[in-house]
């Protein structure tokens, strides 16, 4: 993985990672996803900045990691796996309503420093 994650695609990535968890029995599959989790999920992390503030997306950063892992899972199960579950890592959430709601992702989407300088203005 720290040799693909020099020269991979986010997508290219998350399919060597299926493929490692189906056929090679990984010891410690959870360790593996939480030191490269960010590589995997970069592209969704990219199109999350794209609507919105790139310093507000650390505020759903999980969101981000959960729909990294549905399309992970999508790609284990296409490959004959079962679900990451089996596999010792987090069981995501097939709600993802945050990331596909431009409104929230709208409202979110503004800088505190500047609003609480304008709450003390008027106050």
């Amino acid at each position: 993985m720290e040799e693909a994650v020099l020269c991979g695609s986010p997508f290219k990535l998350r399919e060597l990672f299926a493929i490692m968890l189906i056929f090679c029995q990984l010891s410690d599959a959870l360790s593996l996803w939480e030191k490269y989790k960010d590589s995997l999920s970069e592209d969704i992390r990219h199109r999350v900045e794209l609507d919105i503030q790139p310093e507000n997306v650390n505020s759903i950063i999980n969101e981000v990691y959960n729909k990294c892992l549905v399309t992970l899972e999508d790609t284990v199960l296409s490959l004959g796996g079962t679900s990451l579950q089996h596999y010792g890592l987090p069981q995501p959430s097939r709600c993802e309503a945050v990331l596909q709601n431009k409104d929230y992702l709208r409202e979110i989407n503004y800088d505190s420093n500047i609003l609480a300088q304008y709450i003390m203005n008027i106050y």
